[in-house]
């Protein structure tokens, strides 16, 4: 047990080194150096264990070097409060981050740590003493999504009578909310839009050429991201295991492309939105209402009439007016959400705010940082464990995660979260 414990002190710190541990046995004191070096990029580790470093410097000084561990919420503050005494709010953060870090590095769920009231109070004293830093922006959640919907009156009950414009909006907003994936990515750039005309305008291109994957496109096209028309499959059943449908279970399934490397590699995601049944938060009902709709209004009787695959391989969301949903569209979506509900004031809001309210939401109804990192496509850190990077969601989970978050009670008032959290 006491090498155990060594073992694990000595993944919280560089500082390790220079106690017994490195005076008595060099081979395991480098042997656990190349362990964490393994386990973090250099870089990365170095600040982290820097910061980890003055916590160890405390430990040894008392003689406590084997009581550190595992680092309790007292503790925590203990440390985060020293540090706080010799800089500024950043040193917090990466102090944070250190912490995090040692517990996955360990193989532990970090679940707990992000929703300790006593700890989310403390963080948000430390914000208004230091402010928040310019990556940090704040989520917005189910409650505000509600707020929205009953701004505009929107519920399943009136989704077939309120202006359309109206549904369309609180549509979108919700979707944002509700989906794995970033917001973002559903919605093309004005550029992207230009790009894809210029091309379908050349001879032998025709207008429902999408650029593919071919390197005479590559330099041109790695910007582009969306859904097109063709990519969006609307099921009134979930087939079961056995075989079954359950019509209970309505959704839609999205593949989403993006082109965001230097190669311009494909990447392709398929994105579930699952009937939620709640009267004001239940974004995949109320877009099969939008569409039912729009198909009556004159403008998209006359495009269909001219030609019935008029939007096969089109930009999915399109306003009342026809008028693609572009990215600088959802800005302004999102400012108004602000601007009508309880949201701060002083609060940053922009479209990522979805994606953070998100991963909040989930964890404030108890769900593990591995079923967050896969529905939420994030990057797994270097540090989690091998575990959890092979740990994916089932189906059927997926379609049921909008359902969850609209009907599951909180199980934790306060979440402690930033976007670093979820990145490596």
């Amino acid at each position: 047990m006491k090498l155990y414990n060594l073992y694990i002190s000595s993944l919280l710190g560089r500082h390790i080194f220079k106690s017994k541990l490195a005076r008595k046995d060099p081979k395991s004191a480098a042997k656990i150096l190349q362990i964490c070096s393994a386990v973090y990029e250099k870089a990365t580790m170095s600040a982290y264990m820097r910061e980890m470093g003055y916590l160890i410097k405390y430990a040894i000084s008392v003689d406590s070097l084997f009581d550190i561990w595992p680092i309790t919420v007292d503790m925590m503050q203990f440390f985060l409060t020293h540090r706080l005494k010799h800089d500024s709010f950043s040193c917090f953060q990466s102090a944070w981050a250190g912490v995090i870090f040692t517990h996955r590095a360990a193989g532990k769920d970090c679940t707990y740590l992000y929703t300790n009231d006593t700890l989310s109070k403390y963080r948000k004293d430390v914000l208004k003493a230091y402010g928040t830093s310019e990556d940090i922006r704040d989520p917005i959640l189910l409650e505000h999504y509600i707020e929205y919907a009953k701004y505009y009156a929107v519920s399943r009950k009136t989704a077939t009578s309120v202006p359309i414009l109206s549904l369309f909006k609180v549509m979108i907003a919700q979707l944002c909310g509700a989906v794995g994936t970033r917001a973002m990515i559903f919605f093309p750039y004005k550029k992207t839009i230009t790009f894809i005309n210029k091309l379908r305008s050349l001879p032998g291109k025709g207008p429902f050429f999408i650029p593919n994957n071919k390197k005479s496109d590559s330099q041109k096209r790695k910007d582009i991201q969306g859904v097109f028309g063709q990519d969006v499959i609307f099921h009134d059943y979930f087939m079961e295991g056995n075989g079954t449908h359950n019509n209970d279970l309505k959704y839609y399934k999205f593949v989403v492309y993006s082109y965001k490397n230097k190669k311009c590699k494909l990447d392709k995601k398929d994105v579930y939105l699952g009937y939620t049944y709640h009267e004001h938060f239940d974004p995949a009902y109320f877009l099969r209402i939008y569409l039912q709709r729009i198909k009556l209004s004159q403008p998209r009787k006359y495009l269909l009439a001219k030609n019935s695959k008029n939007y096969s391989n089109e930009f999915f969301f399109r306003w009342p007016t026809n008028e693609p949903v572009i990215t600088t569209h959802l800005t302004k979506i999102f400012n108004e959400i602000k601007r009508v509900t309880s949201i701060p004031n002083d609060a940053k809001i922009t479209p990522y705010s979805a994606r953070i309210g998100l991963a909040t939401m989930m964890l404030q109804r108890g769900l593990s940082e591995s079923d967050i990192y896969d529905f939420g496509a994030w990057a797994r850190p270097r540090s989690a464990s091998a575990m959890h990077g092979y740990i994916r969601l089932p189906e059927r989970r997926k379609v049921l995660m909008a359902a969850f978050i609209a009907h599951t009670n909180i199980k934790f008032d306060s979440v402690l979260f930033s976007p670093q959290d979820f990145h490596h």
